[in-house]
């Protein structure tokens, strides 16, 4: 079993903001969620891992699903926490800072779900680069190399995290351990998952779930939902 796991939004709650169409590239009829000051926010930056500098703006939230309920979501670039979930997760200052969002403008159960943006701050020294397969890139021309193309995260001996929810310090990925995976989980807390790193985003990727370790195999378009087999079980 995998000592650490990545965090994301899960599939269901993706399609629910902006369901995918049949037509590759064809937009959706409908897109649920909006940022209504988006260039204000984007122009504040992305500081994951980082001192923030630059002071974020109040997240001008729109919101239009009347029946929306998740507790975790990711919208450009945003990861919008609940008050429950960030009950659930319990993080000090050290690990994560939180924003304000004014969902003003959203249906009343979104909005009474009492979102804040969280940007993750805490930095471990977790995975190890002398023996992990990965390669060095340049995202941008003008930009210094950085880890990417990663086929293989290999853990530090001993590696033993202060923080539950982490950017590791080298290769810059979100990660969490799997007690904090737990904690959420128990809570019934919708939204977000939690997959192996090592796992690519293609194919059928492994997830940390209450059952154990499920195989991500089809998605279901009917009922939206995700059909996942296990493959180890965990008591």
């Amino acid at each position: 079993m995998s000592e650490f796991w990545s965090p994301g939004s899960s599939i269901a709650v993706s399609d629910s903001l902006m369901p995918a169409m049949e037509d590759c590239g064809a937009l959706p009829d409908k897109i649920y969620c909006e940022i209504l000051n988006l260039k204000e926010v984007s122009a504040a930056g992305f500081c994951g891992g980082r001192r923030r500098t630059e002071p974020f703006p109040v997240v001008q939230l729109k919101l239009t699903l009347e029946t929306f309920d998740a507790d975790f979501f990711q919208w450009c670039s945003c990861n919008f926490v609940s008050e429950r979930l960030r009950d659930a997760m319990a993080l000090d200052s050290s690990t994560a800072r939180f924003f304000e969002v004014d969902a003003s403008s959203s249906e009343p159960l979104p909005r009474s779900k009492n979102y804040q943006v969280m940007e993750v701050a805490a930095v471990e020294d977790v995975l190890d680069p002398d023996k992990s397969d990965y390669e060095m890139r340049r995202l941008m021309p003008d930009m210094p190399l950085s880890p990417g193309f990663v086929r293989h995260h290999a853990v530090l001996p001993g590696a033993a995290p202060e923080h539950g929810l982490f950017y590791d310090r080298f290769f810059k990925t979100l990660l969490c351990t799997d007690a904090f995976a737990v904690r959420v989980l128990k809570s019934g807390c919708i939204g977000m998952r939690f997959g192996d790193p090592d796992n690519p985003r293609w194919g059928h990727p492994l997830y940390r779930t209450l059952r154990g370790i499920e195989e991500y195999i089809d998605w279901d378009p009917i009922n939206r939902v995700e059909i996942m087999e296990i493959v180890q079980p965990i008591n």
